[in-house]
């Protein structure tokens, strides 16, 4: 994730600077490497920001009992899974 985020940024860039450059960018994402590489990152970037969330309630005492706490790690890996869907549906 680290990694990809400038990656991600300088194809953002090129897209943005011409016509040409945005066409290229459009042949890059029709390779299905490259939208695989999307989908996990896309992956990374939720489950990470659900998770985040989770451990901020977590440090203010809210879920911090065991099952509650797992049932908050269910949710995450649940919403993780389902943002990645919707990040599949609109990639392929």
């Amino acid at each position: 994730m680290f990694v990809a985020i400038p990656v991600l940024a300088y194809l953002l860039d090129i897209s943005a600077g011409s016509e040409t450059g945005y066409q290229q960018v459009q042949i890059w994402f029709a390779h299905p490497l490259l939208k695989l590489a999307l989908v996990i990152i896309g992956w990374s970037i939720c489950h990470h920001l659900y998770a985040g969330i989770r451990y901020l309630l977590l440090d203010a005492d809210i879920g911090i009992d065991l099952p509650a706490a797992r049932l908050s790690a269910k949710v995450v890996m649940a919403a993780a899974i389902v943002s990645t869907l919707v990040i599949l549906w609109v990639v392929v």
